[in-house]
């Protein structure tokens, strides 16, 4: 397995959609990437580990391998319902089998820093940002549609581009953001700049504040490592114009999502995760070192009372409400009897906790949750002095999952980084 192949087939992953006739998006966006990342990605990874993998003396490796252990054993102490824990909810597809891929693709990227120089990988990956980019800008400015916008299933959104949601393309380019920045200032040019603008484009075309913020947390590092210059700003400064000129010519434009709203209501506004995170807090609780398994966060408001869930949710005052039961692995449902007399349906449809480090203690524990941390962590710390770059890509992805879950669109990439992270030798300078 040649390097730039493998690097080629990592970055097609966000870009492969199957524009079909469906029923739901989920077939349109998810599942070709489910597919692609099993019979493609996984065992190109583990040729690259067979071939150049050596961990011998690897304390990352030590990380990986409990973690490893850890969700073994979550699988094994929720085998009845090894289903959705071992493959994962089918509007997901991120169980443990998934998350055994993930640690795979790291791994990956440990063994390829021993192969190739970093600033080549570094320049491959922000060209496959600048390209993924192009999908969101073309479907902020109305040149391409958005195949399922009006089905059912996982939301595709304008400026989602090939990942459906705009939610996860501003995550997966707050992630690259910092790779287009290094592109810029060790390997300038026309296009190098053009790919930075680019970039910077689809991220603030995607109107997410989660992956807004998580962009500028990136940021924040180069800065502090002393990666920003004015260039850098400069081109920065004319994505985010150029995302935002539509909203004056073009009536649909994303940007106008946020018209009529005040400053404070927009970052105070946390779009329905008080149900979300609350149900997370009492089962982490309850079930703290194995968690619930697969579709945690239905089984825990499935045991919780019907009041707090209409409450938190965000259902309609004073009105009747009657809970239909279809069991633990389906959304929680009511039937509403309005003031009129007029009856609706009311979901809470969203079976992942909004902050994946919730997320992990949720469905496979505290002790799952936390080596996840660390390892994000280590990898931040140990590319601090040699690669800052990397440091900048986790910081802002570890940022993102704050308020937004690993969703397998992406996720590859960001534990590959991780890996390179990883594998830095510090007091080995490689950006110069």
């Amino acid at each position: 397995m040649k390097p730039k192949m493998f690097l080629a087939i990592l970055m097609a992953l966000p870009l492969i959609v199957d524009p079909g006739l469906f029923l739901n998006t989920e077939s349109i966006y998810l599942r070709p990437k489910i597919w692609w990342i099993y019979l493609i990605l996984l065992p190109s990874s583990l040729t690259l580990i067979f071939i150049n993998g050596n961990f011998t003396n690897s304390r990352s490796f030590k990380f990986i391998l409990v973690l490893f252990t850890v969700f073994l054993l979550a699988g094994i102490w929720h085998w009845k319902d090894a289903g959705n824990t071992w493959m994962g909810a089918p509007n997901r597809g991120d169980g443990i089998i998934m998350h055994w891929v993930y640690l795979a693709v790291s791994l990956s990227g440990i063994a390829m820093a021993s192969r190739i120089p970093d600033q080549r990988t570094f320049s491959f990956l922000a060209v496959g940002a600048a390209i993924l980019s192009l999908t969101a800008i073309l479907q902020q400015i109305d040149v391409a549609g958005v195949p399922g916008i009006d089905l059912p299933g996982a939301s595709a959104t304008v400026a989602g581009g090939t990942l459906g949601n705009r939610g996860y393309m501003g995550g997966a380019l707050a992630l690259l953001l910092p790779l287009n920045i290094w592109l810029v200032r060790y390997r300038p040019s026309v296009w190098s700049y053009a790919g930075l603008i680019i970039v910077t484009w689809g991220l603030s075309a995607t109107v997410t504040r989660g992956a807004w913020i998580a962009g500028l947390a990136g940021l924040c590092v180069l800065w502090l490592t002393r990666q920003l210059t004015l260039k850098v700003i400069l081109m920065l400064s004319a994505g985010i114009a150029l995302a935002l000129a539509p909203a004056f010519f073009l009536p649909d434009a994303p940007m106008r999502s946020f018209s009529g709203s005040s400053p404070a209501a927009i970052l105070t506004n946390n779009s329905g995760r008080t149900v979300l995170y609350r149900s997370a807090l009492i089962g982490i609780a309850e079930r703290p070192l194995l968690g619930w398994g697969g579709n945690a966060l239905w089984k825990v408001m499935a045991k919780r009372s019907d009041q707090e869930l209409l409450a938190e949710g965000g259902a309609p005052a004073h009105v009747h409400a009657e809970r239909r039961d279809f069991g633990v692995n389906a959304p929680p449902s009511f039937i509403l009897t309005l003031p009129t007399g007029e009856k609706q349906w009311f979901v809470l449809p969203v079976n992942k906790v909004h902050n994946e480090y919730l997320d992990y203690a949720l469905t496979y524990g505290i002790p799952a949750a936390v080596l996840f941390t660390l390892l994000l962590g280590y990898g931040i710390w140990n590319a601090w002095t040699t690669a800052p770059v990397l440091s900048a890509c986790l910081v802002a992805y570890g940022v993102y999952l704050l308020t937004w879950p690993e969703v397998i669109r992406f996720a590859p990439i960001a534990w590959f980084l991780l890996g390179l992270a990883l594998a830095q030798r510090r007091g080995v300078t490689v950006e110069t």
